[in-house]
């Protein structure tokens, strides 16, 4: 038999006696099996008022009906109601186990409950065979009794013996929502995975999923249980794809097709688990991309993603998306539904990536006519081809190219428009000055940047400057320059493609005072990042006195401008905010440390982030104090983050989606998502957050991890907190 730990109490609740009276709760860990319990580590996670005394129990071994004491303390700071909760590790195969336990000046006189599905449909599995659904069960309350308790779940009816529960996890927290649902103040979440294992006879089965509250007499609703068995003589397990290949015609280079719909539906009598795989086509050797053509085309499973089981007789449907990205020619995929079962389908994946001409040398309307020159200057251009009409300098009818190994200086008008601006490998086009003057361009139809996109760095001050409002006038420090890049009008964006650098410069340092780092702005309908994207960082204190440095600058990039669109940001890219200044190393007197840059990503309809690093930018924590590191702001319909080598770091990261969409973190390994605050994954109603096939402490946060959604996919025998490293785990309704 394996391990078995029993907690007592298994909830507690501390009855407020007062700002800073203590109060003390002692928990007995006992080993109730016939076989020795090996207990790991033990923490107490969540409300900062609840903390850990005295631990006999950490890295023990218990022997049968051995038992040891942990005692918690609660000294409140404030009489609002908080709840934190006791983690165990052990070898039981149920933990880790958690203990909730909760405070406040306020009882429980209402409720609420949430289960979702109402109820459990494991659809036509043959005998033999299993499938596991997910429940999540949810309450909020204005006090501490409606707190679900953890060692209440059990199967119960008359078919029972059919369904067993494979694991529970339970998540509490204080959660204050105003505005759809005032004085619920605290919350409780568990996850419960129910396994249909179906025996003989066949036909319809049914059981129930019971639960209790840590107040008894507060009512539960048990969670209907139904499945058909059906026999294994019988079962004819078959897909219908509506259709068996796709042709995306001629796409020009960083642009996307339409996208295409395929309805999936099982027409036969046992449930299918489909899963979505894009892989290479090796049939046709004249590939223009040798290794393989599967990232020209972008699969948005939809509702087929949300689907644990496709049930006889339903459908679900996803779309498809033709977006060359590399070189041109013929492209080939295969869209394979269920690979390696036996009702498998394939569907053929073909587009023709024509060349983008935006930057063709036939396209080319004036040229950059050496290095050292000003934009706005006659003698910095030359015109290909002239009437005799045109002025001596790009116009917003001109295709704009910076020759290799020409530096130039950026326009001083904010409002500089032209067709499209090519800047070549080797070519470097920088902001017109020291004094924060940002370089701003918009291009109607295109931005290609091969080369080098700089925004100057500020001037350090020229003499102590008087106060922080002065900085960047006068003799005071200047703020980095900023580089804003548009391409498209308000009402219909063009693709942007940076296959370079595009950096704003650092804040100016001063003695006490330093600037702002430079922001990165960069708009387009369809963006594509190959290279790096990076605001300034803040300027630096050089001297002893009480002073603060400069912030970071922020870094936007958005891929709907004027209109739908997509943003790609590739494998080993780096799209990043600039960091708070530094403070002087040999201070004598406290320094402030500026914010780090906020990292804004947002598109409509999709984010694609295959690898590379995206962060907010950091606060130098080697001054006295500092404001904090920035925020990372992830707002598409549907995002993946499913690249080997992606990471996300930031202060406090959210990453949002609408009714329906999907946020992708599946196939991830590893630490991928890390904030020095609290981390948000919320997506509307009927949305879903992907975690299928993942390993390893996806997320590591100081602060909670919240995770609004109607669908998280887990492996399953994965729980949350298996992917999760965080003070707390809350786990909500969309919102």
């Amino acid at each position: 038999m394996p391990p078995n730990i029993e907690v007592d109490p298994p909830f507690h609740q501390f009855e407020f006696k007062g700002v800073d009276n203590r109060l003390i709760q002692d928990f007995s860990i006992s080993n109730i099996s016939v076989t020795d319990l090996q207990i790991g580590s033990i923490a107490v996670k969540g409300a900062s008022d609840f903390r850990a005394l005295e631990d006999n129990c950490s890295s023990t071994t218990r022997a049968t009906n051995n038992s040891c004491k942990i005692s918690v303390a609660y000294e409140p700071h404030t009489d609002a109601t908080q709840t934190a909760t006791l983690w165990i590790n052990s070898d039981d195969p149920e933990t880790p186990l958690t203990i909730p336990f909760c405070a406040g000046a306020y009882g429980s006189t209402t409720q609420e409950t949430e289960v979702s599905p109402t109820n459990l449909d494991f659809g036509a599995e043959m005998v033999g065979n299993f499938s596991t659904q997910t429940e999540w069960i949810k309450t909020w309350t204005d006090g501490c009794g409606a707190l679900i308790d953890q060692n209440k779940f059990k199967v119960s009816g008359a078919g029972a013996s059919d369904f067993n529960i494979s694991l529970k996890e339970c998540y509490y927290a204080a959660w204050d929502d105003k505005t759809d649902k005032p004085n619920k103040t605290t919350y409780s979440t568990c996850q419960v995975n129910v396994k249909f294992l179906p025996v003989a006879p066949e036909g319809n089965k049914s059981a129930q999923l019971d639960y209790a509250l840590n107040d008894p007499n507060l009512p539960t609703t048990p969670v209907p249980l139904i499945g058909v068995a059906v026999a294994a003589s019988s079962a004819q397990p078959q897909l219908e794809v509506s259709a068996s290949s796709l042709d995306f015609g001629d796409v020009v280079l960083y642009r996307s097709s339409p996208q295409n719909t395929i309805t999936i539906k099982n027409i036969g009598n046992v449930n299918v688990v489909p899963t979505f795989k894009l892989t290479n086509s090796d049939t046709d050797s004249d590939l223009a991309v040798t290794d393989g053509d599967a990232t020209a085309f972008a699969v948005i499973a939809g509702e087929c993603a949300a689907q644990r089981v496709l049930f006889p007789g339903k459908s679900c449907s996803l779309a498809v998306q033709f977006a060359p990205q590399g070189t041109v020619g013929n492209k080939q995929a295969n869209l394979v539904i269920a690979p390696d079962k036996p009702y498998t389908t394939t569907i053929a994946l073909t587009g023709n990536s024509i060349e983008a001409m935006d930057c063709a040398e036939d396209k080319i309307t004036i040229e950059s006519s050496g290095s050292g020159y000003y934009w706005d200057s006659d003698e910095a251009w030359i015109r290909l081809n002239p009437t005799g009409s045109e002025p001596n300098r790009p116009t917003d009818q001109d295709v704009v190219r910076i020759k290799s190994y020409h530096t130039f200086l950026g326009p001083a008008d904010a409002n500089t428009v032209v067709k499209t601006l090519c800047i070549e490998s080797g070519a470097t086009l920088k902001s017109i000055d020291n004094q924060g003057t940002a370089l701003s361009i918009r291009a109607t139809d295109f931005i290609g940047n091969w080369g080098t996109i700089l925004g100057q760095d500020g001037a350090d001050e020229t003499e102590p400057c008087p106060a922080v409002t002065a900085v960047g006038t006068g003799v005071c420090a200047k703020r980095g320059a900023s580089v804003i890049l548009k391409v498209g009008t308000f009402d219909s964006g063009n693709p942007l493609v940076n296959e370079g650098t595009i950096r704003a410069g650092k804040g100016g340092s001063g003695s006490q005072y330093a600037a702002a780092g430079g922001d990165a702005i960069v708009l387009g309908g369809n963006v594509l990042n190959k290279n790096i994207i990076q605001a300034g960082d803040g300027g630096d204190i050089s001297g002893p006195l009480a002073g603060e440095s400069g912030p970071g600058g922020l870094t936007q990039v958005l891929g709907n401008f004027g209109g739908s669109g997509y943003l790609r940001s590739e494998a080993n890219t780096q799209i990043a905010a600039g960091n708070g200044g530094n403070c002087y190393y040999g201070a004598t007197e406290p320094q402030m440390g500026g914010k780090g840059g906020d990292l804004r990503i947002m598109t409509t309809p999709d984010v694609y982030i295959d690898g590379g690093k995206h962060s907010a930018g950091k606060a130098d924590h080697n001054c006295a104090k500092n404001r904090g590191d920035g925020r990372v702001g992830i707002d598409p319909n549907v995002i993946s983050l499913a690249g080997a080598n992606t990471r996300v770091d930031g202060g406090d990261i959210f990453i949002y989606g609408g009714p329906g969409w999907t946020l992708d973190l599946s196939n991830l390994s590893g630490t991928v998502i890390t904030a020095s605050g609290n981390i948000t994954l919320a997506v509307g109603e009927g949305g879903t957050i992907d975690l299928r096939g993942s390993s390893g402490k996806l997320f590591n946060a100081t602060g909670q991890i919240s995770l609004f959604a109607d669908n998280i996919l887990l492996d399953d025998d994965k729980k949350l907190s298996d992917l999760i490293e965080a003070s707390q785990i809350v786990v909500a309704q969309p919102r």
